[in-house]
């Protein structure tokens, strides 16, 4: 059985930090650029402050934050989870602290806050490392503060809000695209690793195990009673090893769509052979569960009706919108108007599982039989 790759997702695993990383490093930078932008601010201002001497332990502790923020969110997830919560209550404090170091006349004057626009890095590193809700919470806190510390109604106030939490939310939801195309290239990657194993594997069984099983079956009834055994468990043991190395599982992804392959599969046997011209065919799951039926029902037929020794083969192939479903079996065979006016004598199957569902789907369904010559199903299905 080819081995499954699978892909760890999340902002925790190690590659999502390895592609979050560097949206981290040019936070980094902001909050540089940004630091040095408010110390500039503030030493325009300097003589208007109210006490400049609290303005520069301000000033001091901002500096020695952006230092400590740029070897943090350089290390692993986990060490830096405890240091975002410390980093939105840094900022703000420095914002909440604003009105009472600037004085109230000059703060009041343009809102501009103490640190300026540096607070704003605590809520996008909140957003990287989190997702947009956290980090549209982290900003709309951060700029709330501003309302909280000196109620009012002017724009520049309530714009803090709302500037500060769309630019978390816009950061989280630009890493969540990064994180989704990640996942979808490793989807990607991991489903033509699986299909190339399993064809390589194909290979080998194909060019050995196969040939041997198939020399078997058909060498052994030649041998006596006990070939006759042996031919019939290597036919057995032929399709049990071809539908494993198939290794299709029928899912169900979330809009509802089914690999109606997959779903064929399960009816591989020792005396029935399912072929697909193609690797996937998605459908809805209704359609998938409603074909399945009526394969199951021509299967059961062939099964009752066909005759001990009889095979059955089906094949499937998809053409452009629609969906062709071959069912042949080498047993007894009928006529043709059995099979169609089987539903007058009171056998509904054909009639009802078969014929009902397939018109039901807007598709169509033929017929071909003949003594002796077993039955052909032809199922054509209209399919998006």
């Amino acid at each position: 059985m080819p081995p499954r790759v699978t892909c760890t997702t999340g902002r925790e695993s190690p590659a999502s930090q390895l592609l979050l990383w560097p949206l981290l490093r040019v936070l980094s930078w902001l909050r540089i650029s940004l630091c040095l932008h408010a110390l500039a601010v503030n030493a325009v201002r300097w003589k208007e402050v109210a006490h400049p001497g609290l303005l520069v332990g301000a000033m001091i502790w901002m500096v020695t934050w952006t230092a400590l923020a740029a070897v943090s969110y350089s290390r692993p997830a986990p060490r830096r989870r405890s240091f975002l919560v410390a980093d939105i209550v840094v900022a703000l404090v420095l914002m909440g602290l604003s009105s009472p170091i600037l004085g109230a006349g000059l703060f009041t004057r343009d809102y501009l806050a103490l640190p300026v626009y540096w607070a704003i890095c605590a809520p996008l590193a909140v957003a990287t490392a989190e997702g947009a809700f956290r980090g549209a919470i982290a900003g709309a806190l951060v700029g709330g503060i501003l309302e909280v510390v000196t109620p009012g109604f002017a724009p520049i106030l309530w714009s803090w809000v709302v500037v500060y939490a769309l630019l978390g939310a816009g950061i989280g939801v630009l890493g969540n695209l990064l994180l989704g195309s990640m996942e979808e290239r490793d989807r990607a990657f991991a489903q033509t690793a699986s299909v190339g194993e399993r064809e390589r594997l194909n290979r080998i069984v194909h060019d050995g195990v196969l040939q041997v099983l198939a020399l078997m079956e058909r060498e052994g009834p030649g041998l006596g009673p006990r070939g006759v055994t042996l031919a019939s468990l290597a036919r057995e043991q032929e399709s049990r090893l071809r539908v494993m190395l198939q290794d299709r599982d029928v899912v169900l992804p979330k809009n509802d769509e089914v690999d109606i392959t997959a779903m064929l599969d399960r009816h591989e046997s020792s005396t029935i052979t399912v072929s697909a011209m193609a690797e996937r065919v998605i459908v809805s799951s209704h359609q998938a569960l409603e074909i399945d039926a009526v394969v199951t029902e021509i299967l059961t037929n062939v099964s009752k009706h066909a005759g001990p020794e009889a095979r059955a083969w089906v094949l499937l192939e998809h053409e452009g919108r629609e969906l062709i479903i071959s069912v042949r079996d080498n047993g007894r065979g009928a006529h043709p108007d059995d099979l169609t006016k089987a539903g007058e004598r009171g056998h509904v199957g054909v009639r009802d599982s078969v014929l009902g569902r397939i018109r039901d789907l807007g598709g169509q369904a033929r017929v071909r039989a003949a003594p002796g010559r077993g039955v052909d199903w032809e199922l054509r299905i209209p399919v998006e």
